[in-house]
Order: structure tokens, then C-alpha cells, then sequence
């Protein structure tokens, strides 16, 4: 892979100004084209970010943008719920932070971030909303998708593009944490740019309540796939209980997710499951998930989610007015004791 110069130091936000960035971006439906260059304007700096898109790789990464873009655009009706042009915006924001917070200070981090967000901007292209348990990878449909618009870049910048994408599949999670984590054998870009991809895949997921309502969309869309088994998946996800699963499964370990503020934000929303089993008086923080999974169903999810806002708001009271304020929603009251919400 090229190198470069290491670029002037640029400001970097914390993980609640992407959750505002996320919603924003949803709201105003900005185009990907135009996620793409903000994101590389934040994390390179303007002057790096314009001598990026100048190189092969950095006009390969907006030619691709603009097919996937395009795509989405195209086949907007029939979208999946949850694995469309709206998420890709987000996991190519996402890894853009990251992977400029993972490489800081080293020599080939523009380079490097221009290659994971080419790879993030496509990594679900052409997906059908359906998953891997079907028999076929959709990653490696991605990557076919990817390939044609990648003329003129160098071939081990290809490489390393394939590979991340094909890293995605959501079962070799585990396997990158093992490399990016073994003191024996140093991680290579390529080890640490496949966590960082997968990480960046699942931060949307791992924002409190936005992640929440990314939930529901897998669900909503596991559920409309007419395959059997991921329906009864899509039946499973959307509980407060399988939100708790899944923040377990899904803890973030690289350096750049400690430096981001994701980690803390991961370790606060699990101990506020269990701040809200010590003030209803329950068992543990798997009976207060039920808990609020009662309260969905008997009020409603926008009760469910206040009284969980609350208990993370106790936990962690700047988090919790972040999380309001991204959200647009009131701001959480106080975690009162000893008293049984909406049962």
C-alpha cells in the first residue's frame, strides 16, 4: 500500500457527536456522496482529504459511492429495512472516525482511512436483506458488486479492500479480536483494519436508543424475508433482552473504540441494566431487561426507553443528556427507587 506523509493534527469529536451526525444525516437524508467527502474532511483535514481524492484510490472510492448511491436510489422501494444507503452512510462515517483514531501519528493513516471507507462504502452493496444463514455470502456478492468500479488502483490496495469487506461477515468477529489482540504476533494494518471495519458495521447498533430503534429495523427486516429460520430470528432481536445479548456479544476492543468514547459508551448502557435491577428490586440486570420488556408491551416502547434512558442517565448523567439531546427527546428524569414502572 502507498504511503504518505502523516497529516496535520485534526480535531476529533467524541462518539455522542456521531450519534448526533447519525441522526442528522437521517433526517435530512443526505447523500452519500456527500457523507463521504464531509466524513473524509473531518478526520483527514480538508487539505489532506482533497490531495486523497486526487489519487487513484480516492477517485475509486467516490466512483464507487456514486454507483452505490445510485443503486440505492434505484431500488428505493424494495430497500431492506435496515441493511440500505442509510446505514451504509453510517458505517462509512463510523469507520472514517475510527480508523483515523487507530492510525493517528502513523505514516500511511490518510491512505489507510481512504481504504476502509471505500470498503465500508460498499461492503453491503447489492444485500437483500436477507443473511449468510441462507447458504451464500453476501459479502462476497459485495465484493463482486465493488471490483468493476476499482480500476486504476493498485493491486494490493484491492487486496486489502476484498479483504475487509469479506471481514465483515459478522461470524469472524471474534477471529479479528484474536489477532488484533495477540501479544505474541503483532497485528498487521490489515488484522487491525478488519475489527475496526467490523467495529465501525456495529456502532450504529451500539448507540443507546438508536441503536435500539437499528433493532427493530434488522428485526422488521429478517421478518419480511419469507425465509423461515430468519424469521424467527427477526422474532428474537427486537427485545430489550436480546439488546442486552447482543452488548455482550458485541463489546468494542481496538484502541480507536477506547479513544472514540464507544467502549465507555458500551460498558455504561450494560451497567444500566443493572442500575435499573438494583432500583426496581430485581434479580438481575436479565430480569430488568424483561422488565422492560413488559413495559414495551403494556405502554409502550416509548415508556420502555425513558425509564432505560433514566437508569442510563444515572449511570452516566452527561451520556444520558447527550443520548436526549441527539435524539430529540425529553430529558430523562430521575431513577426513582423502588418503584415499579408501568406494571
Amino acid at each position: 500500500m502507498a504511503s504518505h506523509a502523516p497529516p496535520h493534527k485534526v480535531p476529533r469529536p467524541g462518539v455522542e457527536t456521531l450519534l448526533m451526525d447519525f441522526q442528522r444525516t437521517r433526517r435530512e437524508n443526505t447523500p452519500l456522496t456527500q457523507v463521504v467527502l464531509d466524513t473524509l474532511k473531518k478526520t483527514l483535514g480538508p487539505g489532506s482529504a482533497e490531495m486523497a481524492l486526487d489519487l487513484p484510490l480516492g477517485k475509486a472510492l467516490m466512483r464507487l459511492t456514486q454507483a452505490v448511491q445510485e443503486d440505492g436510489q434505484a431500488n428505493d422501494a424494495g430497500a431492506p429495512d435496515y441493511h440500505n444507503t442509510a446505514h451504509f452512510k453510517e458505517a462509512v462515517m463510523a469507520v472514517g472516525h475510527l480508523c483515523a483514531l487507530e492510525f493517528e501519528g502513523e505514516a500511511p493513516c490518510p491512505h489507510l482511512v481512504v481504504l476502509a471507507m471505500t470498503a465500508m462504502v460498499g461492503h453491503d452493496f447489492k444485500h437483500d436483506g436477507t443473511s449468510n444463514e441462507t447458504g451464500k455470502s453476501l459479502e462476497a456478492i459485495a465484493w463482486q458488486a465493488c471490483e468493476p468500479y476499482l480500476d486504476g488502483v493498485h493491486l494490493e490496495d484491492k487486496k486489502a479492500i476484498e479483504a475487509i469487506i469479506l471481514g465483515t461477515d459478522p461470524t469472524k468477529l471474534n477471529e479479528h479480536r484474536a489477532r488484533y489482540s495477540d501479544a505474541s504476533v503483532p497485528p498487521s494494518a490489515i488484522d487491525r483494519l478488519r475489527l475496526i471495519a467490523c467495529e465501525a458495521d456495529l456502532t450504529p447498533s451500539l448507540m443507546p436508543e438508536h441503536g435500539v430503534e437499528m433493532g427493530k429495523l434488522l428485526a422488521k427486516e429478517l421478518k419480511s424475508s419469507n425465509v423461515p429460520v430468519l424469521t424467527v430470528l427477526g422474532e428474537s432481536i427486537s427485545s430489550w433482552e436480546s439488546r442486552m445479548g447482543f452488548l455482550h456479544h458485541a463489546k468494542p476492543i481496538s484502541k480507536a473504540a477506547d479513544t472514540f468514547g464507544l467502549k465507555n459508551m458500551h460498558s455504561t448502557q450494560l451497567q444500566a441494566f443493572v442500575e435499573l435491577a438494583q432500583s426496581l428490586d430485581l434479580s438481575d440486570a436479565k430480569d430488568a431487561a424483561r422488565h422492560l420488556d413488559k413495559v414495551d408491551v403494556n405502554q409502550g416502547p416509548s415508556q420502555s426507553s425513558a425509564l432505560y434512558l433514566s437508569a442510563l442517565t444515572h449511570v452516566d448523567s452527561k451520556l444520558g443528556a447527550a443520548v436526549a439531546r441527539a435524539m430529540n427527546l425529553p430529558a430523562p428524569g430521575p431513577l426513582q427507587k423502588d418503584v415499579d414502572f408501568g406494571m
